[in-house]
């Protein structure tokens, strides 16, 4: 329950454009995808093959969502995004 309260509180930081939100999306996205890296060194290929299809969609997934957040045009967005916070502040 605290960590989906906690992604919760970062999806409204992403939302609000936070630099924050954004560097805690890479970390996690990171994190997991090293996970699923060893878990499937591990021995998932003896899982059922539904828990497989759906373990291996989520790495093309993460990948992709890594790429758009180190993209230029997003990291100027939530550059932007933090500044303007700051000045209404």
């Amino acid at each position: 329950m605290a960590f989906c309260g906690f992604l919760i509180v970062v999806g409204i930081g992403l939302l609000k454009l936070s630099r924050w939100a954004r560097l805690t999306t890479i970390v996690i996205v990171i994190l997991d995808l090293a996970l699923q890296g060893i878990a499937l060194a591990n021995g998932v290929l003896q899982a059922r093959p539904m828990f497989l299809a759906v373990f291996l969609l989520r790495i093309p997934i993460y990948g992709s969502l890594l790429w758009y957040l180190l993209t230029p045009e997003v990291r100027l967005a939530f550059a932007q995004g933090t500044t303007s916070e700051e000045k209404i502040s």
